[in-house]
């Protein structure tokens, strides 16, 4: 009984000291409760988001007139639609339970200011509004955080590739994207599809050829789609080799561009896959130069007029009948008699007649 009493004893003693130790730990984050919201910021508010690593160059994503826009990439429009999607989830983080309130955690979870795996911070104006250290993922969804000035770490849902710092992973890739039904105008070469009232037309057609219709239809949607993986640098910026594909296109609204592929370089340590072709495209409304997977552009640089325009089969003129002959006329046939052949009688010789005495 009196151990029974002295191990209720040290329980609540250490009750106590946890207690003790919550409340000093929430009075460290200035009286939070649960519930409430992890920012004490709206990350909505700001004009310029910073995400860095150790291992990384920091990555600057800022607000223009125009939208977000990536200065590191000569700024290259941000695909806004994630940004957005990323301010929206941080600020829709709860405090809820915490993982650690200890000072000494912090490295543990690599939420420190000495070690960590990433920070964003965001500032608006001249004014820095907050910066949040994030370090280790506790699952698949989500990633050790705390905010700056803060011990307390919690579980945030958020994914490692929402908040990479390489910024191709943020760029736009529908900015070479064209609505597949404005493009009214393909010219390749010497050869020029129009599109009039819904029909494409050829222009510069060799006697007995004809547009492929299916395959000009095809040619303008893979145009309208034409994505890319990396922005490889502006005007300047030198291509690997001569072109290897060049075409223009215009549109119902006035655009007028031209494309051009090269064929990108391989590495010289490994041997060429044919099936993994890299190309670099430049286009005319803008001095950016892309670097474009070949699966993503295969069809389209293998255009060529031999698959647009079609050979009309020769018009095979009609074998020419043999003319009935007139008849001719022919004067009267005048029947002359044959002269009756009499048949010569030749006289039988004379009999001999011998003497009597001779017979």
């Amino acid at each position: 009984m009196i151990r029974t009493i002295r191990i209720l004893a040290v329980l609540l003693a250490v009750q106590a000291i946890l207690t003790v130790s919550v409340g000093m730990s929430a009075h460290a984050v200035r009286g939070v409760s649960k519930g409430d919201p992890f920012l004490r910021f709206n990350p909505k508010g700001a004009d310029r988001m910073i995400l860095s690593s150790p291992k990384s160059e920091n990555l600057l994503i800022e607000k223009r007139d125009n939208g977000w826009v990536l200065p590191g990439l000569g700024v290259f429009p941000a695909f806004s639609v994630k940004v957005d999607a990323l301010l929206t989830k941080m600020s829709g983080w709860k405090r809820n339970l915490p993982i650690s309130t200890s000072t000494g955690a912090l490295k543990r979870f690599k939420v420190s200011s000495s070690e960590y795996e990433h920070t964003i911070s965001f500032a608006s104006g001249e004014k820095v509004l907050g910066t949040v250290w994030l370090g280790s993922s506790s699952n698949l969804r989500q990633i050790h955080g705390r905010l700056d000035g803060e011990n307390t770490v919690y579980d945030l849902d958020l994914t490692a590739q929402e908040i990479s710092v390489d910024p191709n992973q943020w760029t736009d890739k529908t900015f070479l994207h064209l609505k597949s039904e404005e493009i009214n105008q393909i010219t390749l070469g010497d050869l020029k599809m129009v599109r009039k009232e819904g029909k494409w037309q050829a222009e510069g057609l060799a006697t007995g050829e004809a547009p492929q219709i299916a395959e000009v239809d095809a040619l303008a949607n893979q145009i309208s789609f034409l994505g890319f993986d990396v922005v490889l640098g502006q005007e300047g910026y030198t291509p690997p080799t001569l072109p290897v594909l060049t075409f223009s296109i215009g549109t119902n609204s006035g655009i007028q561009r031209e494309y051009v592929f090269f064929k990108a370089e391989s590495d010289p340590k490994k041997p060429e896959d044919p099936t993994d072709k890299v190309y670099v495209l430049k286009t005319s409304t803008s001095p950016y130069y892309f670097k474009v997977a070949g699966f993503m552009v295969k069809d389209l640089v293998e255009i060529n007029r031999e698959k647009l325009v079609k050979g009309l089969p020769p018009v095979v003129a009609p074998a020419p009948q043999a003319a009935t002959p007139t008849p001719s006329v022919l004067p009267p046939v005048v029947l002359v008699p044959a002269p009756q052949v009499v048949p010569e009688v030749v006289p039988a010789p004379a009999e001999t007649v011998l003497p009597s005495d001779q017979k």
